[in-house]
């Protein structure tokens, strides 16, 4: 898969640091609060859940998946990474990840926690608001959100901007139909993540899609791009940054793309088996070509971890 951006510039440095670093207080409530990030190792089970601890406050992350799996919650955990389960003070993970249950066990002592996953800033807020309070770094994450979400907000209002007078038609992946939203668009129609078969796809064309929100991590819109319809794929992992405004900053950016009409559908696209030509079974996932929106400089690389579980994030 080919680099098309750049994440050289998806964000002010100033206000990134001020978005993922503690806030530097000289209160003694403030030096407790640094004093309780330092001291809690948090392991993450992805960059997502990470980022939210980032955010949350914690300052020493150790991250399971690494950033070269295309689906990080279908990774297949190392012993060393069980090990580093067990070496946490908290292990921060979703419940519909694959490996999920086998970090739980490993963790022994360590706090586990779950958490949701979700890109919208409510849930982004109510998790690290809900995650800090285990950490006791509550004053970290009340400064880290106070920075980060007027970025995703103003992010979301500019894409807002770029909708045309003609609302588009989006047909969407089913876990990224919360980024039309963000972008003051609806999703008419949604797929995944099961492969679609033919009278799917059939059936969503009906709608005239104007363009297609697919799943950078389990792309399964590629039948839609062979009919003509422009793709674009959407990501929710951040890289080892652990920076989650990048994130909303890429979406925006393939968004506003799509909305002024810079996104074109290669009618030669590679369509995977059971992904809408006919074919109701196949290989559950196939990873066709695409040069739109792939992220190599924010660590979202090829893998041979190719088989979804059953959220797809």
């Amino acid at each position: 898969m080919v680099a098309s951006l750049a994440f050289a510039a998806c964000g002010d440095d100033t206000s990134d640091t001020a978005a993922t670093e503690p806030a530097s207080e000289t209160t003694a409530a403030g030096a407790e609060t640094t004093a309780a990030a330092a001291d809690v190792h948090v392991v993450a089970s992805t960059t997502w859940t990470g980022s939210l601890a980032k955010l949350a406050g914690a300052t020493d992350i150790t991250v399971i998946a690494p950033t070269t799996v295309l689906h990080p919650p279908d990774y297949d955990p190392k012993p060393s990474d069980l090990v580093a389960a067990a070496d946490a003070d908290i292990v921060v993970y979703a419940e519909f990840e694959s490996f999920a249950k086998r970090l739980v066990e490993a963790a022994g002592d360590a706090t586990v926690f779950p958490i949701t996953l979700e890109n919208t800033a409510a849930s982004i807020e109510k998790e690290v608001l809900r995650l800090a309070a285990e950490m006791g770094t509550e004053d970290a994450a009340k400064a880290n959100l106070e920075a980060f979400l007027p970025q995703i907000e103003e992010l979301g209002a500019d894409a807002v901007k770029s909708v045309p007078a003609t609302a588009p038609t989006v047909v969407s992946q089913v876990f990224m139909a919360y980024w039309a939203d963000w972008a003051g668009l609806t999703s008419a129609g949604t797929f995944g993540p099961q492969p679609m078969s033919a009278g799917d796809l059939a059936t969503l064309m009906e709608m005239t899609p104007t363009v297609i929100f697919d799943n950078y991590h389990v792309p399964g819109g590629q039948a839609f791009e062979a009919e003509g319809t422009p793709r674009i794929e959407l990501i929710n992992y951040p890289g080892d940054d652990l920076d989650l405004v990048a994130v909303f900053q890429h979406n925006h950016d393939l968004i506003v793309k799509a909305m002024k009409g810079e996104v074109v559908a290669d009618t030669n696209i590679s369509v995977p088996k059971g992904g809408a030509h006919g074919q109701a079974h196949g290989q559950a996932h196939g990873h066709g070509d695409s040069t739109e929106t792939t992220v190599a400089a924010h660590g979202h690389g090829d893998s041979t971890e190719t088989t979804a579980g059953a959220h797809g994030g």
